[in-house]
């Protein structure tokens, strides 16, 4: 029994040893070799779980900003929508400039929407509402050179738009690029032809390049569309006022008249047409409309006196400007029709008789208008005026000489009929 013990032993023995033996063997054994092709695949597998994870990540930050936007959580949002620009790579979410910008703005961080703006537009230069969000940014803070750039690039990838397009006109003519805003405002004109403010703008555009051509032809344009637009009849009467073009300068200003009948200012100006064109019965006509409503208003009177004159009719000039100087005493002007009148009395009286040189009877009215200037001169108004007048009259006037010689004569006599009404 002892003999059996001993030999189970030996064979246990034995086989631990073998074992030992074999696993010995098998550790010293070199270690199997890994293709190229199996480390290309587990770096695929790690890349693709990499992307996985990443495109989750993305995702997740995407819609919880988005959600938190929805909710006007906006400070929530920041965070999540920087993290979707930081992982986005392949540009999925680029309207996140688009909301992460607003967000800025809602939080009142214009600057901080303008870093995102400018940013997006890297990853995204055509992005439209970057470049016209940017464009307003610019704009605002007289950044005019930035935001012109970015208009133009807005109208070049989105034309049409009237906002834009009165977004950059604007600009245009605050950088007096006044060219490039003509062409603006062309645009808009055809595309909006029944605003009337955009054909205005163009003509005042026109006026700064001395385009008169075209100036004309736009308020006309106005008119066929607005027959009662005051401002382009006003324009046209202005221009042709200042060409001295008065039959068309009276034209427009009796059609402004004709819609504002109780404008002094406009009446008056259309009475001043007409006596510079000598048309004097017409003057004198809007003259008494005038005076309707203000029958003592010394300075229509006197233009109306004036009038009268210039027709001859000096007696009633005379009254008329009389009856201005008992309204407005020192009226210098109204003094300067009645010398006037006297003067072209003794030119009258020289003609008939058939004589140029003066006599003492025309020395006489020629004293009498002499009078008129002197009192002329206390109006400061007028007084240059007056004494260049009264300057001219110096070599008629009757001596002491004359007055002593002639000491029984008036412009009374008889053999005077023709300065009878003088001295009326």
């Amino acid at each position: 029994m002892r003999s059996q013990s001993k030999d189970f032993k030996s064979v246990v023995y034995g086989i631990v040893l073998f074992s030992f033996f074999l696993a010995a063997i098998w550790s010293c054994a070199p270690t199997p070799k890994v293709s190229q092709a199996e480390l290309d695949a587990k770096a695929r597998e790690e890349a693709r779980q990499d992307s996985i994870a990443r495109d989750f990540e993305l995702k997740k930050n995407w819609s919880l900003g988005y959600e938190n936007y929805k909710n006007k959580e906006y400070t929530r949002v920041v965070p999540y929508f920087w993290k979707v620009i930081e992982l986005d790579k392949y540009k999925t979410f680029l309207s996140v400039y688009n909301l992460l910008g607003r967000t800025y703005f809602e939080l009142g961080k214009p600057d901080s929407a303008q870093v995102v703006y400018e940013h997006g537009l890297k990853e995204d230069p055509d992005n439209i509402f970057l470049n016209r969000s940017l464009g307003h940014i610019y704009s605002s803070r007289y950044m005019e050179k930035k935001a012109i750039t970015s208009y133009e690039k807005v109208i070049k990838l989105d034309p049409g738009k009237e906002n834009d397009l009165v977004a950059l006109g604007t600009l245009y003519r605050k950088s007096d690029q006044i060219e490039d805003a003509i062409g603006i405002y062309k645009q808009l004109v055809q595309l909006k032809p029944e605003n009337l403010e955009y054909r205005q703008t163009l003509n005042g555009l026109y006026s700064q390049t001395g385009n008169q051509e075209a100036q004309i032809s736009g308020w006309e344009e106005i008119l066929v569309k607005d027959p009662k637009n005051k401002q382009a009849l006003w324009d046209l009467t202005n221009y042709y006022r200042d060409q001295r073009d008065w039959p068309n300068a009276i034209n427009y200003m009796n059609k402004i008249l004709a819609l504002t009948p109780t404008d002094v200012a406009a009446r008056k100006e259309l009475a001043g047409f007409y006596k510079t064109n000598e048309q004097y019965r017409n003057a004198i006509g809007e003259y008494a409309k005038i005076l309707k409503t203000d029958a003592n208003n010394a300075e229509f009177l006197t233009e109306q006196a004036d009038c009268y004159k210039e027709l001859g009719e000096l007696s009633r000039a005379r009254s008329l400007a009389r009856k201005a100087l008992r309204a407005q005493r020192s009226y210098g002007k109204a003094n300067i029709v009645i010398g006037r009148c006297y003067e072209l009395t003794v030119d009258n009286c020289q003609s008939k008789a058939g004589r140029a040189g003066a006599n003492y009877y025309d020395k006489l009215a020629y004293e009498m208008a002499a009078a008129e200037y002197s009192k002329a001169l206390k109006d400061m108004r007028v007084a240059e005026l007056a004494r260049s007048y009264k300057d001219a009259l110096a070599t008629v006037l009757p001596t002491k000489g004359d007055k002593f010689l002639h000491k029984s004569k008036k412009l009374s006599d008889s053999v005077a009929a023709c300065y009878h009404w003088m001295v009326k």
